[in-house]
């Protein structure tokens, strides 16, 4: 009976119980200045890779050059923020 009644008062389900845990420190370390520039670049290059693959249909004679480098622009910013960021989070 006794055991019973240790395991009712220790409920996670509790007011008190929740509010503890909201103050518990993450597991996770805090984002770098490096992490944070990175984010912000691949951001950046996504958006650069966009816009220069739009200028592909306003520009007569350069149309592919500007297409496909919009392309690797782009993709090289998604790689950036998803790919090679969360790699080296894992580690």
């Amino acid at each position: 009976m006794e055991e019973q009644v240790s395991e009712m008062t220790a409920q996670p389900d509790t007011p008190e119980a929740t509010k503890e845990q909201v103050f518990v420190q993450a597991e996770q370390p805090r984002a770098s200045i490096g992490v944070i520039l990175l984010s912000t670049l691949g951001s950046l290059l996504m958006v650069a890779g966009m816009w220069v693959t739009s200028l592909a249909f306003s520009v007569p004679g350069r149309e592919i050059l500007l297409f496909l480098g919009g392309i690797v622009i782009s993709s090289l910013g998604f790689w950036l923020a998803l790919g090679f960021l969360t790699g080296r989070a894992s580690k």
